[in-house]
C-alpha cells in the first residue's frame, strides 16, 4: 500500500510566527498519528516552506520513518541549495516547470500537490487579525481546491481580469475574487457559464479528469485544438504587435501544413 502523503498551503505575513510554528507542529504530528501519513511534500521558495520544513526536521527526530520529499521547479543540478541542504530530504522531486510561465509555477506546483497527497495543511489568516487558522484537509474530495487553482489559470491564460470574467458570467468581481480564493462556490449557472466563457469542461476544472485513465490523442487532434484557439482568440500578438483575423488564419493554415511534412517525415515516407 502506498504512503499516504500530505503537503501544505500558507504564507508568513503574520507576526507572530513561534505561535504559528507551535501549530503547525501540533497539526503534523495530529497526521502522522491520526491518519498515518509518512511522506510529506514541502518546497523551498518561501520563508512559509523554510518555516514548514523547520518543523518537519524536528518532528522526523521523532519520527524516523516518515519521509521528507523537496518538490522543486528546476533540476536539482540548476538549483540554489547546496549539497547539504538537499541532503535533508530523502526524495527530491522535480516537476519540471522550466517552460511554464513564471505566472503560472506558483499554480501549476499547487496543481501537482494536491493531486499527488492524501491530506493539506492550510495556515490562512483570519479577518480578525488574531493568530492564523491552521488545519487539515482530507483531499479525497478534492473538486473545489481544484476549482479554485484551475479557474485562476484559465482565467489568466485567456487574457481576462477578474472583473472581465465576472462581467462576463454576470456576477461581481468580488464574487469571482472569492472563488479564487476557495472563500465561496458559484452556484451551478454560474459554474457552467465560467467553464463556457473559459473553453473548458465541467471535468477539467474541477480535477475530475485524474480518476479516469487518459485516452490515446491523435496528434492531429492536439493541433486542430490549438489552431481553433488561434482562430478565435483577438487577444494574439506576434513580436509585440496585435495580429489581426487574416494573419491568425495564416498561422493556422501554416502550422496544419507543417504537421503534415512533419508526419510524412517522422514516418520516413519523405
Amino acid at each position: 500500500m502506498a504512503n499516504k502523503s500530505c503537503c501544505f498551503e500558507g504564507n508568513l505575513s503574520y507576526g507572530n510566527l513561534e505561535e504559528i510554528k507551535a501549530k503547525l507542529k501540533k497539526e503534523i504530528k495530529n497526521v502522522i498519528k491520526k491518519f498515518e501519513v509518512r511522506e510529506f511534500y514541502v518546497g523551498a521558495e518561501s520563508d512559509f516552506d523554510r518555516l514548514c520544513l523547520e518543523c518537519l526536521e524536528k518532528i522526523k527526530v521523532e519520527n524516523p520513518d516518515i519521509k521528507l520529499c523537496l518538490v522543486l521547479t528546476e533540476p536539482p543540478s540548476k538549483s540554489k541549495f547546496n549539497e547539504a541542504f538537499l541532503g535533508i530530504f530523502d526524495e527530491i522531486t522535480h516537476l519540471n516547470f522550466e517552460k511554464i510561465s513564471p505566472q503560472f509555477v506558483k499554480l501549476s506546483t499547487f496543481n501537482w500537490l494536491i493531486d499527488n497527497s492524501a491530506y493539506l495543511i492550510s495556515v490562512k489568516e483570519r479577518s480578525d487579525k488574531q493568530t492564523p487558522e491552521v488545519a487539515i484537509r482530507d483531499l479525497s474530495a478534492k473538486d473545489l481546491l481544484f476549482f479554485t487553482v484551475r479557474l485562476k489559470m484559465l482565467r489568466i491564460k485567456s487574457g481576462l481580469s477578474q472583473v472581465e470574467l465576472a462581467k462576463a458570467v454576470n456576477v461581481s468581481p468580488s464574487a469571482i475574487g472569492m472563488y479564487e480564493q476557495e472563500r465561496r462556490e458559484p452556484d451551478f449557472a454560474t459554474f457552467l457559464s465560467i467553464c463556457l466563457v473559459l473553453g473548458t469542461t465541467p471535468d477539467y476544472i474541477l480535477g475530475q479528469d485524474k480518476k479516469f485513465k487518459p485516452r490515446l490523442i491523435e496528434i492531429d487532434e492536439v493541433l486542430s485544438e490549438f489552431t481553433a484557439g488561434i482562430r478565435q482568440n483577438t487577444r494574439l500578438l506576434c513580436d509585440g504587435e496585435q495580429i489581426d483575423k487574416a494573419t491568425r488564419e495564416k498561422f493556422a493554415v501554416s502550422l496544419t501544413t507543417a504537421l503534415e511534412v512533419a508526419k510524412k517525415f517522422v514516418t520516413k515516407k519523405i
